[in-house]
């Protein structure tokens, strides 16, 4: 009989399910010849907690080397996986397009900061014109 998180009998351990679960996939895959498939994982029993430590005790594994081991069959996966050329040639041509954007974008920046600047001091030009000219008119 499990006892879950909770404390209450028969509760399953969602995270260990999910791992034992996995574990057993990978562990198909890694023993399979090639060109054939993998089975289907069957689901997970009340016991999975049990048969995770009973399967890290027999082999001497901590938990961690498990990760880093899914990890390492993950990569390798990866690394197997090759992409297509038209999605090759759109992700490059995605790249250039993008950076044709920034390259516009930044060009359309400087001359919005030119204008703002030249505007600014327009701006500054005509208040000091208008306080001289006030200046001018309370004096008499």
């Amino acid at each position: 009989m499990d006892v879950g998180n909770d404390g209450a009998p028969g509760a399953e351990d969602p995270a260990a399910a999910f791992l034992h679960q996995h574990h057993t996939q990978i562990q198909g895959i890694e023993t399979q010849p090639e060109g054939e498939t993998a089975p289907e994982p069957d689901t997970p029993d009340t016991g999975a907690r049990e048969n995770t430590d009973e399967v890290d005790a027999a082999s001497g594994d901590s938990s961690q080397e498990n990760v880093a081991d899914v990890y390492a069959a993950i990569s390798e996966a990866d690394g197997l996986y090759q992409e297509p050329d038209s999605i090759r040639r759109w992700r490059e041509e995605q790249i250039k397009h993008l950076e044709a954007l920034d390259a516009n974008s930044r060009e359309v920046e400087l001359e919005w900061r030119e204008k703002a600047k030249k505007e600014l001091e327009d701006w500054y030009t005509q208040q000091e014109e208008h306080l001289e000219e006030m200046k001018t008119n309370n004096r008499w």
